[in-house]
């Protein structure tokens, strides 16, 4: 989608099929994707609500924005509302988000995790007694979404965060299984932070404090990772902290990623839909995702 203004994409299935696409033998070893992007929006689109749809079984999913080049096109544009989606083996870019500003809210995030984690990270609270029975029901259908192939897909990451770009974040659900079931070091994936004039900002209005804009209250709603309550900003704090400790070539710069809320702009979205409970998400998604 190019050049696209006031959208609305509601209730509908991107996906390779119905499960997850191994990729082709090429050359040498190599393998490659079958497919590239599902639906990829740049040249100064902007205005677009992307709601209830399902996102399913492939690698590179959702590119909001374009390349270095076409920056000037998208800064100031590219605002996406992102609400009550199902990413189900979606392994990568759910979204990658460039140059704009995104509300991710109310999503379900499932996959099946196999690689080891990147880091440890201390952002998902302990279970208690009472949402240990969440984290069995939600891991369970994460496993069973997968259990109709015997291709697992190599799971990347959720959200993508590149340059410039600015991404709220609140009442998502990230569920697990597999190996490394617990992994959460790939909630976030950074790429180009190497501009601190024009840093990317992520907020997460249930964790960056009180003293945050109170046009975001009605988002104050915690995401949960398999079942538990998880800080997004100390978790993607912890991702930032782990590329800059890797990173060799500059990609990342001190100052080129920063976490708040100031200057964000209140938004309607409705979380009464899910009686504004993070634990009601997965049921809320699962019921209402690709329906029309």
């Amino acid at each position: 989608m190019v050049a696209s203004n006031t959208v609305w994409f509601d209730g509908n299935v991107f996906e390779d099929g119905p499960t997850a696409v191994a990729p082709d033998d090429f050359l040498w070893g190599w393998k490659v994707d079958r497919y590239d992007g599902l639906f990829d929006a740049e040249d100064g689109t902007d205005s677009v609500t992307f709601s209830h749809n399902v996102v399913a079984n492939h690698h590179k999913s959702l590119l909001w924005g374009g390349g270095e080049k076409e920056g000037s096109r998208d800064l100031g544009k590219m605002r996406f509302t992102v609400f009550g989606n199902h990413f189900s083996n979606s392994m990568s870019r759910n979204p990658l988000m460039r140059f704009g500003t995104f509300y991710i809210v109310a999503n379900l995030f499932e996959n099946y995790a196999e690689q080891a984690p990147l880091f440890d990270d201390d952002s998902v609270s302990s279970l208690s007694s009472s949402n240990t029975t969440a984290k069995s029901a939600a891991t369970a259908a994460a496993a069973a979404a997968n259990s109709t192939t015997a291709y697992k897909p190599n799971f990347q990451y959720n959200l993508g965060v590149y340059n410039a770009s600015t991404v709220l974040v609140a009442a998502n659900a990230f569920v697990q299984s597999g190996a490394h079931a617990d992994d959460s070091s790939r909630i976030f994936s950074f790429s180009d932070l190497s501009t601190p004039q024009l840093p990317a900002t992520l907020c997460s209005p249930a964790d960056n404090g009180a003293a945050n804009s109170t046009l975001l209250d009605g988002l104050r709603i915690k995401s949960t990772f398999n079942g538990a309550p998880v800080d997004l900003a100390r978790n993607a704090e912890n991702t930032w902290a782990y590329v800059r400790r890797e990173d060799d070539d500059g990609e990342f710069v001190e100052g080129g990623f920063v976490t708040g809320c100031d200057g964000l702009a209140a938004q309607e979205v409705p979380v009464d839909a899910f009686g504004a409970d993070a634990a009601a998400v997965e049921a809320y998604v699962r019921k209402n995702a690709g329906q029309v």
